[in-house]
């Protein structure tokens, strides 16, 4: 009739997310602590200065009374922060046991010698093998691993369950993982080294991950993704482990594993400590076969900081495969090659690369590789303005996938994220809207976090066009968080900057909008960006104007406009040309502002950039009733405000004034009928026709017309 009840260890905290003050001392960990560390130097309390660290020590010994109580015992000698830094040397340095204790009660080390003397040989085997687990272990992992010599894989599950049943080993409910408690890994790391089974046992640890790894590769770009995601997501600890015993060994197993996990720290927001993983294992096996340096160099490129940098290496990553006649792995060097080459706003290379990597997966059979050479081709078009050609190579791309099973993996999100970026600088915000939330439900089902942090910022320019200001700044600031958190240099930091700029911009927010856009533009010019750049320095431009600064705006705006002709980026041309417009508008100079405003809006005609189309309508308004002309002024104001409201794209608050006042100058020009007249005709106009009577030779327009 007796049941045997479990005592777990004490509740803790995480250190990483402490709770308020005021809900500490509900860990058991934290209350057993602070009430025995009180014990021995009555002065100590727990304070916000030294909570973190205090959580720290009762994280890292598991919450365990005995190891608390020991811990305690040091509180007159060493700071609780201290304390925390020795915990690695835990053995030696909790021994002030209570004198009046049992032996094995008296210090860490006697309690895990007499634990661990009362095991049988084969579980003393278990356990110490079962020390080069970390994270966590499944029985199927610690079978591959720990059999051998005395103890057979048929013993493993048997010998494991004794391990629970004497709470050396935790299981939690019926969940499917095993851990051992960090104090108990500890104990059994050590008594393997003691054992002489340190290296052999580590690298069967080694090589059970390095297969996890290579078959989840492949897996990260098909319709199981999420699982994969997932269960390396779960072993990332494991994982960690076999790559410092690569390195330690010096190994090309390394290089080989490192290259497996690219993607996975890519889409996971683990970039710096990828880039760090590969950079020590390419450094430190230079014997290494042709294959597993390619596999490295390859991986590094993927997450390499600049863009130069990821070009070289996928440069030397081709070079090899190629020797190799790897096909495979050529095609995904000069898909990941022309990646880098589109992101430093070489259209023509890129798309050269891209080709020829369609090419090779065409020829393949490849219908994966197709469908991402295609997405990234149709990512080229998006940038040059080329939408139709876009629209084409985009669904072709996810015909294939979708033929593939991948009915919403990270594949088909980014060829929904360009799709959604075209219809949002097409001003068809709705499509626009309905694509960034797709997108976003995908990467969230699949954890694709920097998926996620591209939508949110889709939607936060969606509601910076749409007038919602509260909303997109929301929004961006959510995105610019998530990339943060992972990478300070996650490619998305500077564009979060940006629109957050254009957020406090039109709200008339002018040094926050400064202070924004140059921490958007160093980031660009450090990252060699191009395209960034010209849309930071545009912006910059657009803010001195509002400023009344307009010697710098025009010289901004310059810049801007020579960068996008650079690459040939043909929207941020249209963008610069019409800030130098607007800017020429406010300095009186009606020659440069026509111009400029009417190449413009040829330009964003063809490209179908519709909310540009309205900023032109509106400078040359002011253009023609500055030139005397407020009948044609007041035509193509009503033609201007009918599209915003088509578009629901309100005048920002920063402009209204302005705009109120050169509407009050027209009233006074013209006798109230004519004045409404003239504003029905243009609000009557189609786009078309508004764009046809605004870029008319004005000399040939009659005021009476």
């Amino acid at each position: 009739g007796e049941t045997t009840w479990r005592v777990p260890s004490l509740a803790v905290p995480d250190p990483q997310q402490l709770p308020p003050m005021e809900r500490l001392p509900q860990y058991g960990a934290v209350e057993l602590f602070v009430e025995r560390a009180a014990a021995v130097l009555p002065s100590f309390a727990l304070t916000p200065q030294n909570a973190p660290a205090v959580a720290q020590v009762c994280q890292r010994l598991d919450g365990m009374p005995l190891a608390l109580e020991l811990a305690a015992a040091w509180m007159d000698v060493l700071s609780v922060k201290e304390l925390a830094a020795r915990l690695d040397d835990r053995f030696h340095l909790l021994t002030r046991g209570d004198p009046t204790a049992l032996p094995r009660h008296q210090t860490l080390r006697a309690t895990m010698d007499w634990s661990y003397g009362l095991l049988s040989d084969p579980e003393q085997v278990l356990l110490r093998r079962l020390a080069v687990f970390a994270g966590g272990f499944t029985v199927e992992a610690a079978e591959a691993v720990c059999a051998g010599g005395d103890v057979t894989e048929p013993q493993v599950l048997e010998l494991l369950g004794r391990l629970v049943g004497k709470s050396l080993v935790e299981r939690p409910g019926e969940g499917e993982r095993y851990w051992l408690l960090e104090t108990v890994r500890q104990y059994g790391g050590e008594k393997l080294q003691e054992a002489g089974e340190e290296a052999s046992v580590r690298r069967r640890h080694r090589d059970w991950y390095l297969a996890l790894a290579e078959r989840a590769e492949p897996e990260l770009w098909g319709g199981e993704q999420r699982v994969w995601l997932e269960r390396l997501e779960t072993e990332h600890d494991n994982l960690r482990a076999a790559l410092t015993w690569s390195q330690v060994e010096g190994s090309e197993a390394g290089l080989r594993l490192a290259g497996a996990l690219s993607w996975f720290w890519d889409r996971r927001g683990y970039r710096n400590e990828g880039r760090a993983w590969l950079e020590g294992v390419l450094a430190g096996c230079g014997t290494a076969s042709a294959v597993a340096r390619a596999k490295g160099l390859f991986g590094a490129g993927v997450l390499a900081e600049t863009y130069e940098r990821a070009i070289e290496l996928l440069a030397e990553s081709l070079a090899l495969y190629r020797e190799l006649g790897d096909k495979p792995g050529a095609a995904w060097s000069l898909l990941v090659m022309g990646l880098s080459v589109l992101n430093q706003d070489d259209y023509a290379r890129a798309t050269s690369l891209l080709q020829e990597g369609l090419t090779l997966n065409r020829e393949l059979g490849d219908r994966r590789g197709m469908a991402l050479s295609l997405s990234l081709l149709g990512m080229v078009a998006l940038w040059r303005g080329d939408y139709g050609q876009m629209v084409g190579q985009l669904e072709e791309s996810m015909k294939l996938l979708r033929e593939l099973g991948d009915q919403g993996g990270i594949a088909i999100s980014d060829v929904k994220l360009s799709l959604a970026r075209a219809a949002l600088w097409q001003g068809d915000y709705e499509r626009a809207t309905m694509l960034f939330q797709e997108t976003l439900a995908l990467c969230r089902e699949v954890g694709d976090e920097s998926g996620a942090a591209d939508s949110l910022q889709g939607l936060g320019v969606v509601a910076l066009q749409q007038g919602d200001y509260q909303q997109a700044a929301a929004l961006c600031e959510e995105s610019l968080a998530l990339q943060q958190k992972w990478a300070s240099d996650h490619r998305g930091v500077p564009f979060s900057l940006l629109y957050l700029g254009m957020v406090a911009r039109s709200q008339g927010d002018y040094q926050r909008a400064l202070a924004l856009l140059e921490e958007s533009l160093a980031l660009y010019q450090k990252r060699g960006e191009k395209w960034g750049m010209a849309n930071a320095l545009n912006n910059l431009a657009l803010t001195a104007r509002c400023q009344g600064n307009y010697g710098r705006a025009l010289a901004l705006g310059e810049q801007s406009l020579a960068l996008s002709q650079e690459i040939g980026a043909q929207q941020n041309i249209a963008a610069a040309l019409t800030t130098l417009g607007l800017v020429a508008c406010s300095q009186g100079d009606d020659q440069r502002a026509t111009s400029s405003l009417k190449e413009s809006l040829v330009l964003c005609q063809r490209l179908g950039l519709k909310l540009t189309i309205v900023e032109c309508l509106e400078g040359l308004a002011q253009v023609a009733g500055g030139q005397g002309q407020p009948a044609r002024a007041a035509r193509l104001c009503g033609a201007a405000e009918a599209r915003r409201e088509a578009l629901g794209a309100p005048l920002p608050p920063a402009d209204r004034a302005d705009y109120e006042r050169q509407v009050a100058h027209l009233r006074s020009e013209l006798d109230e009928a004519t004045c409404a007249a003239a504003w029905a005709t243009g609000r009557a106009m189609s786009l078309e026709q508004a764009v046809a009577y605004a870029t008319a030779d004005t000399a040939h327009i009659a005021e009476s017309s």
